[in-house]
């Protein structure tokens, strides 16, 4: 570890109770174990087809870089008591769960014999190279077409099925309620708007604070939401990892060297 891990200053908790202190000290745990499974470079193995497991390999290595980095910006936020940021920053990493489940799930299906290898290496180019603006790189229809990003509502519900299988939650909808949840704080609607400000139709009064921070009622909510969003990354992510190498697939090598798993016990 190079870099200073960023954590939780105090004050950023000195109105927060014990269950969502105990989630966020969770949280600041699981961030710090991060960095040894990081790698500063990768070298892909020419000897053999260009398929899709080093190009999982690549994905999962910069979605583990993504949800590093997305996790210190939790951080920062709540240490700046930045609502709208540490909203934000939740939703991604909720994002980057599901989308690795959608690709966990999808591998599951190439194993069994469900999509061929071509099927699959076709939706790992897809989820790496995966753009919503393919004028911007010049790309004719068809490679528009190769390259267009999954649906993150089809992401979520991968994500739902593995909460179901895999984290013991009840219903099969939760990751997409939390997500439609902070993205209606994210986007400037009427709770994402609501930041600092209190209005009152009676008194036909609007007060703004002039330093905001993030919400009594927000604070717990979003805090599970952020340990489970990454406690879920992690898990999907060393389960990618571990069917890639029981399949004695050919990966790529990386810098520095070792398991490229997050070690969680």
């Amino acid at each position: 570890m190079t870099l200073p891990i960023p954590f939780i200053l105090g004050h950023a908790l000195s109105t927060a109770d014990a269950e969502t202190k105990t989630s966020l000290g969770l949280f600041e745990a699981l961030v710090a174990r991060l960095e040894p499974a990081v790698k500063r470079e990768i070298r892909f193995n020419h000897g053999v087809a260009l398929e899709f497991p080093q190009i999982v390999a690549s994905y999962l290595l910069a979605s583990l870089q993504r949800v590093r980095v997305t996790s210190w910006g939790v951080i920062s936020a709540l240490n700046a008591h930045n609502e709208v940021l540490f909203v934000m920053s939740i939703r991604s990493m909720l994002e980057s769960a599901a989308n690795i489940a959608y690709l966990k799930a999808t591998m599951q299906k190439a194993y069994a014999g469900d999509i061929s290898r071509k099927d699959m290496t076709y939706l790992a180019m897809r989820m790496k190279f995966a753009t919503r603006k393919p004028d911007d790189w010049e790309l004719d229809e068809k490679e528009a077409k190769q390259v267009s990003s999954v649906n993150v509502l089809t992401a979520i519900r991968a994500l739902d099925r593995y909460a179901v299988t895999d984290l013991g939650f009840s219903s099969d909808k939760a990751m997409t309620t939390w997500y439609e949840r902070l993205c209606e704080f994210s986007h400037p609607n009427c709770l994402g708007n609501s930041v600092g400000s209190e209005l009152n139709f009676h008194a036909g009064l609007e007060t703004f604070e002039i330093d905001p921070g993030v919400r009594a009622d927000i604070l717990p909510l979003f805090s599970n939401y952020a340990f489970v969003s990454l406690i879920a990354f992690c898990l999907i992510y060393n389960g990618s990892w571990r069917m890639l190498a029981d399949a004695r697939e050919v990966l790529p090598v990386w810098e520095p060297s070792g398991d490229p798993v997050i070690l969680l016990d």
